[in-house]
């Protein structure tokens, strides 16, 4: 795994696709999803199949974006 580059994958309602794009990178980079739905299937399915990759929950994510601009 290369540790020097981190995947951020930003996205909103797109579980099929983020689940498609991880797999082909999962063992390669370290990946965080800031997913914007609450889609709990895709956290779900992150947690089970993909362990190594990070995944906040949504209100820490948007509570860091007001107070970090």
């Amino acid at each position: 795994m290369n540790k020097e580059v981190t995947v951020i994958i930003l996205c909103h309602k797109s579980k099929d696709l983020v689940i498609n794009y991880i797999k082909n990178i999962y063992t390669k980079f370290e990946i965080i999803i800031i997913d914007n739905s609450n889609d709990y299937e895709l956290t779900k399915n992150i947690n089970q199949d993909y362990p190594g990759v990070h995944k906040p929950p949504t209100p820490v994510i948007n509570i860091l974006l007001i107070f970090g601009s």
